[in-house]
């Protein structure tokens, strides 16, 4: 397997908004470097680009289950500046991460075969679940998963205490109200199949599993943002928190990952072991949302920084969603929650649904 072929198959890894912000450039049949488009990966919650930390992960990993799969493996460095592009300009592409290809002559272990053949199933499935119990070999088996990175604490909870929930439903309505963060949403939104097959980008409108009757108005908000501006001011943001509630409630389990710095190769670990977790829980037949908009902020705010203009609401939500969280998942105060997550056993995923990837050749650069 050659690199170009190795890229190729290993591209279903999740990104924030599926905006896929890494480029590629072959060095060799056997040795090709990753580059971070910071133009692609503008986005407010991504800020010091904790998230595509988490989503060079989430490639990493598939990368190596793929050679894996192949009888291969990989010796991966990464060279994420110390200091990284967070907007567009000049010069957006950054060398975050050399891989070679190379000849172990040793077999994959049972779990990573298991994995590589369950990648084409890795879907984000935002409808709600069944609320029976996972069963203890499949609680035992993430464990398992995300031990294989030593930095990550991992918790996993049948279900969700009232103090966590009311805190996650009110970052979700204040975070809606964060203009930049909306519309920075709302430009990832592939309201048709045409447009989704000219970007193969961004999530499908069947993958966010809203009542139909929104997708006119959603349409209407990423043509003229400055009307969905217009109805925050008059309760808009209410559906947000109305949809999360049902999410929340329609779920048998939830995940939580904590580590205790924000070092970027610590989130690019936490992103593998949190990638493993998520193949192996869409290859049970279980559903699988990643609660990213109250916690990945809430990192940030706690262990990195964040822009001075959030709201003074969204600030204090955060800063008392700590200790409910830690309480939550039976965290120590020496780690910090960095990734929660949804499951519970779901209906087929739609075809329809499932969000697309742009080919190789376009994601090759000289």
């Amino acid at each position: 397997m050659n690199a170009k072929t190795m890229i190729a198959e290993s591209l279903a890894f999740p990104s924030a908004d599926n905006s896929q912000p890494f480029r590629f450039r072959i060095v060799s049949d056997s040795e090709f470097e990753i580059f971070h488009d910071s133009a692609r990966a503008r986005h407010r919650l991504n800020h010091g680009n904790l998230a595509s930390h988490l989503a060079l992960g989430t490639l990493l990993e598939s990368l190596r289950l793929v050679a894996a799969n192949a009888g291969l493996g990989l010796k991966t460095k990464v060279t994420i500046p110390a200091t990284t592009t967070t907007s567009g300009g000049e010069e957006p592409l950054e060398r975050w991460a050399r891989v070679e290809i190379a000849a172990t002559g040793a077999s994959a272990s049972d779990a990573d075969r298991e994995l590589a053949r369950a990648l084409p199933l890795r879907v984000t499935d935002r409808r709600a679940y069944s609320r029976d119990p996972l069963s203890q070999a499949d609680v035992r088996r993430l464990h398992q998963e995300a031990s294989t990175q030593p930095a990550l604490t991992f918790a996993f909870r049948d279900t969700l205490g009232r103090d966590a929930e009311n805190l996650m439903l009110e970052i979700e309505e204040e975070q809606w109200k964060d203009l930049r963060a909306a519309a920075d949403v709302f430009a990832w939104i592939r309201f048709n199949e045409t447009k989704a097959l000219e970007t193969r980008d961004g999530m499908t409108w069947p993958s966010l599993a809203l009542p139909r009757i929104q997708k006119p108005l959603l349409l209407l908000f990423q043509r003229v943002f400055p009307l969905y501006a217009f109805l925050v001011r008059f309760g808009a943001t209410k559906g947000h928190r109305a949809m999360l509630k049902r999410q929340l409630r329609g779920t048998g389990g939830f995940g939580w990952i904590a580590v205790a710095d924000a070092d970027p190769e610590t989130l690019v670990d936490a992103g593998r072991a949190y990638f493993r977790i998520w193949v192996y829980l869409c290859s049970r037949g279980h559903g699988f949302q990643p609660l990213s908009f109250a916690t990945l902020p809430a990192f940030m705010k706690w262990r990195l920084s964040l822009p001075a203009d959030w709201s003074a609401k969204l600030l204090s939500a955060y800063e008392r969603l700590l200790p409910v969280l830690r309480a939550e998942a039976g965290f120590g105060p020496e780690v910090y929650p960095l990734w929660g997550f949804r499951t519970g056993h779901a209906p087929p995923f739609p075809a329809a649904a499932r969000t697309l990837r742009k080919p190789v050749e376009e994601l090759l650069i000289p």
